[in-house]
């Protein structure tokens, strides 16, 4: 009996680290595919808790105007944006967050670069697939910047602000817009440097185009403080309307009502996705990095074709001092400014990597006997 009991302890005590190792990696394996799960538990929550927050700003908000201005105030006016002064602000949080995961899961799922590399065992006759590039119909690689500014544009030139408010918000919409588009190009930066097989002399003249996007950005902001100053009380008759919404159109040219509420600015949230798709984006082979590379002149052309139907409107077509329309004019110099820098870009990574590019451009007896050189 005592025999039997001491062997089943030796037997357990054996077979104890594996239980506990087996146990472990269970636990592990749950919580690991249990990620997304915790990801929408905490998106629910950070939902209800802006959902409750905004609410209480906004009835705060609405309360507050109407005891101070009783006969002048619009109370469930006031409430809705506020409401959607926030929900968009909630927005681009979400989006960032949501590129973050995307990028992190990519990462995650991305396979070791050198798990095969210098492997004496491995088989001669052993057939290595490669991810396709993305590739556009042409057959060229997708120049996924080009494309994303290309929307910017596209999105502005089919836009007409309805009212001079929606136009005060592109005003204040563009130098956050262009920052979006520059987060774009130091995401690019920090890939060239960190983790492309790239020269860093084009890691530092990828970032020179990054730092003329950002001085066009800080120029850009000095837009809506100008605009504000100089029609003060245009602005006035929109915010603190004289004896109330009803007493303030009176006022209006024609007898015409206004054009409604004010809209978000279209070149702020169609340039919020240039960051968002490049977050996302994960080049396969080095051709695809050099598109990017050769796009990025086209790209910021395109946002400063936003920024010059801007410019133009307000020097023809909208109310405004001419002076607005110099400083949105000016941004635009600056972007063509970055567009001077991103020419620059290719011709050094030409250069640097001349002897990369041959092995693609002229394979030695074809990309089949190129191949050989793989690593």
């Amino acid at each position: 009996m005592v025999k039997r009991l001491g062997g089943a302890l030796d037997r357990a005590r054996k077979q104890f680290p594996a239980w506990v190792g087996a146990a472990g990696r269970g636990i592990a394996k749950r919580w690991k595919t249990g990620e997304k799960r915790r990801r929408l538990w905490r998106q629910h929550l950070r939902m209800a808790r802006r959902i409750s927050g905004t609410a209480l700003l906004a009835t705060l908000g609405a309360v507050l105007g109407q005891i101070a201005w009783p006969f002048r105030w619009h109370a469930a006016r006031t409430w809705t944006r506020i409401w959607n002064w926030r929900a968009h602000r909630a927005q681009v949080k979400e989006d960032a967050i949501d590129a973050k995961n995307a990028a992190k899961d990519a990462k995650t799922r991305r396979a070791p670069v050198r798990d095969k590399v210098n492997d004496p065992g491995r088989h001669q006759d052993d057939t290595r697939t490669t991810a396709a590039p993305a590739r556009g119909q042409g057959g060229t690689d997708v120049q996924v910047f080009a494309r994303a500014a290309e929307q910017v544009q596209a999105a502005y030139a089919r836009y007409s602000p309805p009212n001079m408010m929606s136009v005060a918000a592109e005003y204040d919409g563009v130098p956050e817009g262009i920052q979006y588009a520059a987060q774009a190009i130091a995401h690019l930066v920090r890939n060239t440097r960190e983790v492309y097989p790239a020269h860093e002399a084009v890691a530092e003249a990828v970032s020179a185009v990054y730092m003329r996007m950002m001085e066009a950005a800080k120029l850009a902001e000095e837009i809506s403080p100008h605009f504000r100053k100089v029609h003060e009380d245009d602005i006035a008759r929109h915010e603190a309307p004289r004896n109330g919404w009803s007493g303030e159109v009176m006022w209006n040219i024609g007898g015409r009502p206004g054009g409604g509420e004010a809209k978000p600015s279209v070149f702020l949230r169609s340039a919020e996705q240039v960051a968002t798709v490049y977050h996302q984006w994960q080049p396969q082979v080095m051709t695809q990095v050099a598109a990017e590379y050769e796009s990025l002149p086209t790209g910021i052309e395109h946002l400063a074709s936003a920024v010059e139907s801007l410019a133009r409107q307000s020097a023809d077509s909208f109310p405004v001092d001419p002076s607005v329309a110099e400083m949105v004019s000016a941004v635009r110099h600056r972007l063509m400014k970055a567009v001077s820098a991103a020419q620059e870009v290719m011709p050094l990574f030409r250069r640097v990597h001349a002897k990369d590019l041959a092995r693609h451009e002229a394979p030695r007896n074809g990309p089949a006997a190129e191949a050989m050189w793989n690593v």
